[in-house]
């Protein structure tokens, strides 16, 4: 079972578990364990074209559910300060995104010729990697710039609110 690693942001944990949970389902395929020497070979013309509509219909959920979280990520890039490592982390960021998204068009294209079985396989083990490394890398890093700048924020708002206190105690002041 793939578990990636907490951001420390509850809704894009959230969404690291459901994305966690469908690489899963290519965990078990055709009642085999994927780690196992399994393959389609012997199963009839029949079975194997159940597989491949199965392994079809799965990197459909995946890349509509994948299309979706990185919306919601990239929604939350746009917040990040306008500043040389933000626009550097969201070019990187946006970057994976799309190569991970290509590699699992790609590899759903391969069911054409490719025992389904195997693509299962591929599918699982790279997006368990790929989940994993994205999370603690990408993620995370985003998740912290986008918690200093909240923090900043909330630092300059407790200024102006000093600020203006202080504006206001000059006008109590002078109006005694």
């Amino acid at each position: 079972m793939s578990n990636s690693p907490s951001t420390g942001h509850h809704e894009i944990d959230n969404q690291h578990a459901e994305l966690d949970h469908l690489v899963d389902k290519a965990l078990v395929f055709c009642g085999e364990p994927i780690n196992s020497a399994a393959s389609c070979a012997a199963c009839s013309p029949e079975q194997q074209a159940s597989c491949r509509r199965e392994v079809m219909a799965l990197t459909r959920e995946l890349l509509k559910f994948m299309a979706g979280h990185f919306r919601y990520e990239e929604q939350l890039m746009r917040s990040l300060p306008d500043n040389d490592i933000c626009r550097e982390h969201v070019r990187r960021h946006k970057r994976a995104h799309a190569d991970i998204s290509a590699w699992v068009s790609a590899l759903t294209a391969r069911l054409s010729t490719a025992e389904p079985y195997a693509v299962a396989a591929e599918l699982r083990r790279i997006l368990a990697d790929w989940t994993g490394a994205h999370a603690s890398g990408l993620d995370s890093s985003m998740v912290q710039l986008h918690q200093q700048s909240v923090h900043r924020e909330l630092d300059e708002d407790a200024e102006l609110a000093e600020l203006l206190a202080q504006h206001r105690a000059g006008f109590s002041g002078e109006s005694k």
